[in-house]
């Protein structure tokens, strides 16, 4: 009997209407409905599988090289440099991965004398970020080689002990 109170003065019954009656809609229909409520959704889901792709295929192409050597230089080397000194350690290497290949990186890293503006970097926050980076590599124990010259083995070894034998002496 709610019913009724509630549809009083209301006129005609409209709920069972037969011109009121829902007809199935068109596929274009049907997507525009989709498409107004969940546009969002779609385009973060593909945005999210974009991304997905791409981290997966750069990390299955990535060469995983069998040595990593820090090379410690108070001067800058160009990175021709760098790779024909990886080429040139390649035959005396071992494949350690088991890819079928031996690869060896070089890290380089310029370590300026302290005071010394005749590395070839003229930003001091270049050469701080030089030192960070070798630090970090030496922290992180990324490379188990390292190539220095002899000022820089020398200016390493009097500030952190890095080059040191176990009994505290030094490489003369």
């Amino acid at each position: 009997m709610a019913r009724e109170g509630y549809l009083l003065h209301a006129g005609e019954d409209r709920i069972h209407d037969p011109k009121a009656e829902k007809k199935a809609d068109t596929p274009r229909k049907k997507w525009d409905n989709f498409w107004y409520y969940h546009k969002k959704h779609v385009i973060l889901g593909v945005l999210a599988a974009a991304a997905a792709v791409f981290f997966i295929r750069d990390s299955m192409g990535r060469v995983q090289p069998d040595y990593t050597v820090g090379m410690a230089t108070q001067t800058f080397y160009p990175d021709e440099a760098a790779e024909a000194l990886e080429k040139a350690m390649e035959p005396f290497g071992k494949d350690l991965n088991g890819d079928g290949r031996v690869v060896v990186q070089i890290s380089p890293y310029v370590l300026p004398a302290e005071g010394s503006a005749s590395s070839g970097i003229a930003d001091p926050r270049a050469a701080a970020a030089g030192r960070m980076k070798f630090v970090a590599d030496v922290s992180a124990g990324e490379s188990a080689i390292f190539i220095t010259d002899d000022a820089t083995f020398r200016q390493v070894e009097a500030q952190t002990g890095l080059f040191a034998y176990l009994d505290g002496g030094t490489p003369k």
